[in-house]
């Protein structure tokens, strides 16, 4: 299993073009990173915490309604066949 840096290191040397993998890439690695962040914050400042499904529902949802954003972006994702 790859570590923070090895998984920053991979996405500067490999995702970081214009091509619609790489931005699927790019926001669902920021989108990941936020997440964890919350579940951080709400479990030391509310003394609560959500199942792993529940965190990973928000995220595709979060990753489908921006993908709506952007026609290409939206047709590559509909593509997966798939919507929580």
């Amino acid at each position: 299993m790859a570590g923070w840096t090895e998984e920053m290191d991979w996405a500067i040397s490999y995702a970081t073009g214009k091509a619609i993998q790489d931005e699927v890439y790019r926001m669902t690695l920021a989108a990941t990173v936020y997440y964890v962040w919350q579940e951080r914050n709400y479990r030391i400042f509310q003394k609560k915490e959500r199942t792993a499904e529940v965190i990973i529902r928000s995220l595709i949802q979060e990753i489908y309604c921006r993908s709506n954003m952007q026609p290409k972006l939206a047709e590559f994702i509909r593509n997966f066949n798939y919507y929580p």
